[in-house]
């Protein structure tokens, strides 16, 4: 397991680049999104407090990740379900996860988690419809996308981790 200090630096880079990037994709799809703020509105609110909160206390106590996480990609489902018809860029909520296991976590939950996600992106892209066969390769993209992108962030951070940078020294 990591040491504490590394632990929060991670968690302060996380906050710092994506945190902002899922408000900004969310904040978008509010202004272009043609679906009702009844249904929206208070995932936006629990998406937002949940962040503000979680990102004070993360910090604190790197447990409670777990149950951010968790959060966000309850909430990101649903998002992405009820706005993808209109503002397609709101898949990027769920590239997010994948990314934030890879900093975190090694490269099999790293895989997992791109492939879950990935295949919760294909179900609510299929509820809604392939109409013609650039749809299918459109998600096609997205999902290869998110499996790939997710291994190269995990790639890049375990050999950024002083404790691996150990191993391969053989220290």
């Amino acid at each position: 397991m990591e040491n504490q200090a590394l632990m929060t630096k991670k968690i302060s880079v996380v906050n710092y680049y994506l945190t902002p990037l899922a408000f900004i994709v969310l904040f978008q799809a509010l202004l272009y999104a043609k679906v009702s703020l009844k249904i929206i509105g208070p995932l936006v609110g629990i998406t937002v407090l949940n962040n503000l909160i979680f990102t004070y206390f993360v910090k604190k106590s790197p447990v409670l990740l777990i149950v951010r996480m968790s959060i966000n990609i309850i909430v990101n489902i649903f998002l992405v379900y009820y706005l993808i018809e209109t503002y397609t860029p709101i898949w990027f909520l769920l590239m997010l996860t994948p990314i934030v296991t890879a900093v975190y976590f090694t490269r099999l939950k790293t895989f997992f988690c791109a492939l879950g996600m990935s295949a919760l992106l294909f179900i609510i892209e299929a509820m809604h419809g392939f109409e013609t066969s650039a749809d299918w390769g459109s998600t096609f993209s997205r999902i290869i996308f998110i499996v790939l992108l997710s291994l190269f962030i995990n790639a890049i951070s375990q050999k950024s981790s002083p404790e691996k940078d150990k191993v391969t020294r053989g220290e």
